[in-house]
């Protein structure tokens, strides 16, 4: 009932583009970065792999990661967490849930 029609809001180059959203993304971690323990929610999915791959690049010390799986592995993707882990020097911390 809604036909919502999405206009481009910035011109320019797939690469000029990629470049510009990268270093936003890099710039907002940046802003909320403390001078605390560097830690982060890593599901194991590209965005929460990028943030940690980025706060690993601009800590001081080595980043902390926090998982969340499931004993079902079919809905768990500590998997990707896993594959995430041997690419980025942090420390990973990962918890499975189970129903009880």
């Amino acid at each position: 009932y809604w036909n919502i029609q999405y206009e481009p809001v910035h011109k320019g180059s797939d690469t000029s583009l990629i470049e510009s959203i990268r270093d936003k993304i890099v710039e907002s971690v940046k802003s909320c970065k403390t001078n605390l323990r560097d830690s982060s929610f890593l599901s194991g999915g590209t965005d929460s792999t990028s943030i940690t791959s980025i706060l690993s690049s601009i800590s001081d010390s080595k980043v902390k990661s926090y998982s969340i799986g499931f004993y079902e592995e079919e809905y768990s993707e500590l998997e990707f967490v896993d594959i995430a882990q041997q690419k980025l020097k942090h420390i990973s911390n990962k918890y499975k849930l189970s129903a009880d």
